[in-house]
């Protein structure tokens, strides 16, 4: 082989530029081309014997360049009903930007309006915690296709608790008459998982609260007449925090 001939071919077969190159070179640049046009670019080889190839071709758009960016820190609250992402181009385009999560899972997907592409993950797709997820670009006819990471926060629940007695005050006999409730929520109106524990003045009592009934409770010493204090406790999870709350009784 002596030499490379290198042809480009415009969008209706006009030649745009030829060249012929040593076969040591490896590498071929055509300036100058139209974004969104598709070109051919048509190699053959040619030896001493003056021999020629078959041409080999290949077609080529050349595309604009786009940068995607989106806000420095994302961050939202797991099972939270607003869980926008955004994402903004360098310029007007088309087409769809793809939000996915470290494992390349999708999260959700967005149409570019303008420079702006906005989607909503679903908050409980992920745990709390903190991820370095991705948006990529599409790409459309003029314009090339783009990617950014970005890191995504996403923040435990506000575990809420509340607890009540059905009597503020109880003869010391009658403590079978004495109903608990301690009730488990959080801010965005899911219920979080696990049980939650039930002491009185300091000593627990149950390992769950949703179960225990003074009327089949046996303390180890009877309890003495004067205040005494409820506290339902919720040691959190991964999505939720922990939290605890009290109540006083009296006991004549």
């Amino acid at each position: 082989m002596t030499n490379y001939r290198v042809s480009v071919f415009g969008p209706n077969r006009e030649l745009v530029s030829s060249a012929t190159l040593d076969p040591s070179v490896l590498i071929f640049t055509q300036a100058k081309l139209r974004t969104g046009k598709t070109y051919t670019f048509s190699i053959t080889a040619s030896n001493s014997s003056f021999l020629t190839s078959a041409p080999s071709e290949i077609g080529v758009t050349p595309k604009s360049p786009v940068v995607l960016s989106f806000r420095t820190h994302l961050f939202y609250v797991y099972g939270a009903a607003k869980t926008l992402v955004s994402a903004t181009m360098s310029t007007k385009v088309t087409g769809s930007v793809y939000f996915q999560d470290p494992t390349g899972a999708p999260l959700c997907t967005a149409t570019v309006i303008g420079k702006v592409a906005k989607c909503t993950i679903d908050s409980t797709l992920l745990n709390a915690g903190k991820y370095f997820i991705s948006a990529s670009y599409s790409a459309d006819a003029t314009h090339a296709a783009a990617a950014h990471n970005q890191w995504l926060t996403v923040k435990q629940a506000v575990s809420t608790l509340k607890i009540a007695t059905n009597l503020k005050q109880v003869a010391s006999d009658r403590l079978d008459t004495l109903v608990v409730s301690a009730l488990l929520g959080s801010h965005v109106g899911l219920v979080p998982p696990g049980p939650v524990t039930l002491s009185i003045d300091g000593v627990r009592i149950s390992s769950d609260a949703a179960t225990f009934s003074f009327a089949t409770w046996r303390p180890s010493k009877s309890l003495s007449k004067g205040s005494h204090t409820l506290t339902a406790t919720y040691a959190g999870s991964t999505n939720y925090t922990a939290v605890s709350s009290s109540c006083k009784f009296v006991t004549q």
